[in-house]
């Protein structure tokens, strides 16, 4: 699925975030998920900033190892206080709306979660500020570095 707002997004002012080296891999989300989590038990925060589809696949394909391996998700989902975005009720936050079995298979799964819910980056505008360090950031090659 194309999301209507990605277009828009490359656009910002002050953000030009540089091209990658990196090559993309012929393994599949969950299989590669799998393969690190035996190879750092333990040791592996997942960051997930979307539907939490390839987590729910590898919880299943993976089981009880790969379970015990994550040491914890932080994820962008959800809407506690606030209404949701882009999602046809109004009310759902998009990366839990669009696919609910996930999100309840992976939050039923007993990994340790940090949800960060609309309610929270509602409050973290992009302001003009922000544009030029991560634009700044960027031509240095040191978007890691924001904070």
């Amino acid at each position: 699925m194309r999301f209507p707002w990605r277009n828009k997004a490359d656009l910002l002012p002050g953000i030009n975030l540089p091209f990658t080296q990196l090559k993309s891999i012929a393994t599949p989300a969950p299989e590669y998920l799998i393969e690190t989590v035996s190879q750092y038990s333990e040791q592996i925060t997942l960051l997930c900033l979307g539907p939490l589809t390839n987590i729910a696949l590898a919880i299943e394909k993976g089981g009880e190892d790969f379970v015990k391996g994550v040491k914890q998700i932080v994820m962008m989902g959800g809407a506690v206080r606030v209404s949701g975005n882009g999602t046809p009720n109004q009310v759902s936050e998009w990366n839990l709306y669009v696919d609910p079995l996930a999100a309840s298979q992976t939050f039923k799964s007993g990994i340790p979660i940090t949800m960060i819910g609309l309610d929270v980056t509602n409050l973290a505008p992009c302001t003009p500020e922000l544009n030029e360090k991560l634009g700044n950031l960027s031509s240095q090659n040191e978007v890691g570095k924001i904070m």
